[in-house]
């Protein structure tokens, strides 16, 4: 049996479980390299640049903690549909320093945001989350600059499906800058 903490909140580690959670230091460390990938798709590059498809898009630059593979899986479905916002907030922390590393100066934080169904449903919209607390640690104003249409989830979609449904879900709500 478990201390009183162990029974009343769950302290394993969302990926590997082990009773060092919510994330414990050696999956951290997955977490902490600089992936060969795009910051959007996670498709294999060798710099911290968006991919073609993305470039396409007028996409001119992007961080990634780590390309989305097996091993982040765990830890992105414990952020989103778990409520495990303490978690979330990790994300955002990590987020946070490797942003440090670059020399950009945004000038406003913004989200992807979830439909506001999911959000109910949620408790919270990730995306959102990260980026109010990016805005915060980096002193920088938070606007909600995208909106959303009805349309086809991403979950279940084929890569060039995902990679395509964005286009027609969401628009800029209105002037940036």
């Amino acid at each position: 049996m478990g201390n009183f903490t162990s029974i009343v909140f769950d302290t394993a580690c969302v990926r590997c479980r082990t009773r060092d959670g919510p994330v414990c230091g050696k999956c951290l460390l997955l977490l902490s390299g600089e992936p060969p990938t795009c910051p959007f798709c996670s498709r294999l590059r060798t710099e911290w640049t968006p991919c073609a498809f993305h470039r396409a898009q007028a996409v001119t630059a992007g961080i990634s903690l780590a390309a989305y593979t097996a091993d982040m899986h765990p830890l992105l479905w414990a952020a989103k549909f778990e409520r495990r916002r303490v978690v979330a907030e990790l994300l955002a922390q990590l987020l946070v320093r490797a942003l440090a590393k670059t020399q950009w100066q945004p000038t406003i934080v913004t989200f992807v945001p979830s439909h506001w169904t999911k959000k109910l449903r949620r408790g919270y919209a990730l995306s959102e989350v990260l980026a109010r607390h990016i805005a915060g640690a980096l002193n920088q104003p938070f606007g909600t600059l995208i909106a959303t249409r009805r349309g086809i989830s991403q979950v279940g979609l084929r890569r060039l499906e995902r990679l395509e449904n964005p286009r027609h879900r969401f628009f800029i709500r209105g002037p940036v800058g």
